[in-house]
C-alpha cells in the first residue's frame, strides 16, 4: 500500500472515529440531562423524595464527567467533535418511581451496548487507544446497570407509594 492511500485510510478512520465517539458523547449528555430531570422531579416539594433526588443528582454529575472525559480524549486525538441535540426528558410520562428506575436501567444498558459497539469497531480498525479508553467505562456501566436493577427491584418490593416508598427513599440517604 502506498503512503498516500495509507494516509487516506487514516483520515477516513479519524472521521469515522469522530462520529462514533460523538454518538457516545450524545448518549452521555442525554443521560446527564435525564438524570438531572429525575433529580429535579424527586426534589420537587410535592414529591419530596430526598434520597432519590440525591442519587439522581450524583448520577447526573457522573454522566457529565463521562462526557467531559470523551471530549478531552477526542481533543487529544484531534478528532472532530459533533455536538448533537440533547433529548428533552419527559419525566411526567412515568407513572411510578419504579418506572423511572426501570427506564434508567434500560438506558444504562443502551449506553453499554453503544460503548461495546464503538470498542468493537475500533478494535477491527486497529485503534487500541479507543478500546483502552472505554475499558473503565465498560466496568462503570456494568456497575450502574446492577445498581439501577437493585434499586428497581427494591422499589417494587417496598411498594411504589406510601410508607414503603418513603422507607425505600430513606434507605438511600444512609
Amino acid at each position: 500500500m502506498d503512503p498516500e492511500s495509507n494516509q487516506a485510510l487514516t483520515d477516513e478512520w479519524k472521521a469515522e472515529a469522530g462520529l462514533l465517539l460523538s454518538s457516545q458523547l450524545l448518549l452521555e449528555y442525554n443521560a446527564f440531562y435525564f438524570y438531572a430531570a429525575c433529580a429535579a422531579h424527586f426534589g420537587n416539594p410535592n414529591v419530596c423524595l430526598k434520597g432519590l433526588e440525591r442519587f439522581f443528582k450524583e448520577s447526573s454529575l457522573d454522566e457529565n464527567e463521562h462526557a467531559q472525559r470523551i471530549i478531552n480524549f477526542m481533543n487529544m486525538r484531534s478528532l472532530n467533535i459533533e455536538f448533537r441535540t440533547i433529548e428533552a426528558p419527559d419525566i411526567k410520562r412515568y407513572e411510578k418511581t419504579s418506572d423511572i428506575l426501570k427506564a434508567s436501567k434500560e438506558f444504562e444498558q443502551t449506553v453499554l451496548n453503544n460503548i461495546l459497539t464503538v470498542s468493537e469497531i475500533a478494535a477491527k480498525a486497529g485503534d487500541g487507544s479507543i478500546v483502552e479508553f472505554f475499558e473503565d467505562f465498560i466496568a462503570e456501566q456494568v456497575k450502574s446497570i446492577s445498581e439501577f436493577n437493585d434499586l428497581y427491584v427494591n422499589c417494587v418490593r417496598c411498594g411504589d407509594d406510601g410508607m414503603g416508598l418513603f422507607l425505600f427513599d430513606q434507605s438511600l440517604l444512609k
